[in-house]
């Protein structure tokens, strides 16, 4: 096998519909439905012959907003970095963050306490649910910056070559 495909994972995670995630959903509904009869209370005011559009605004808007409301995230991990990406219903991925994982200062469960010790830390999720997940602390010009994601085993074994020198815990997995 060739060296460069063992180093090389790829891996894509779709945000599961709770919490704040389905308030969006549902606001971006209510939103539409909004516009719907705010838009046709217009019409009738003024040229109801314009109704006949209403279909084609609500496609407009519903094709132009609803693919912030399907996101998958992508963890790619090559010669070292792992970087991760967001995806708005199946579209381009976008690149959010590159860490470099020798760098990291922490790899491993994520604890409240990580975020609270005084320091200024930037938080970026990239996780399904909010339930167990990794972590990964890396230093950065503003400051730390915390990443949250969810792993797999081959990711996890990955990490630990990677940065021995940091404990990688694996408690997660079992």
């Amino acid at each position: 096998m060739d060296e460069q495909m063992i180093n090389h994972y790829e891996y894509t995670v779709d945000k599961k519909v709770q919490g704040r995630y389905r308030l969006r959903r549902l606001g971006m509904i209510g939103l539409y439905v909004l516009f719907a009869l705010s838009y046709l209370l217009v019409c009738v005011m003024t040229i109801p012959h314009l109704i006949a559009l209403l279909p084609l605004f609500v496609l407009i808007l519903c094709l132009a907003t609803w693919r912030y409301c399907c996101i998958s995230y992508r963890y790619e991990f090559a010669s070292g970095r792992l970087q991760f990406f967001v995806i708005y219903q199946n579209r381009k991925p976008l690149l959010r963050y590159t860490a470099v994982v020798k760098d990291a200062l922490y790899i491993g469960a994520y604890d409240a306490s990580l975020r609270t010790e005084g320091k200024a830390v930037k938080t970026l999720d990239f996780r399904a649910a909010p339930t167990d997940s990794y972590c990964l602390l890396c230093h950065a010009e503003q400051g730390e910056v915390l990443v949250l994601f969810d792993a797999t085993e081959k990711l996890v074994s990955l990490l630990r070559r990677y940065n021995s020198k940091t404990k990688v815990v694996k408690e997660l997995l079992v």
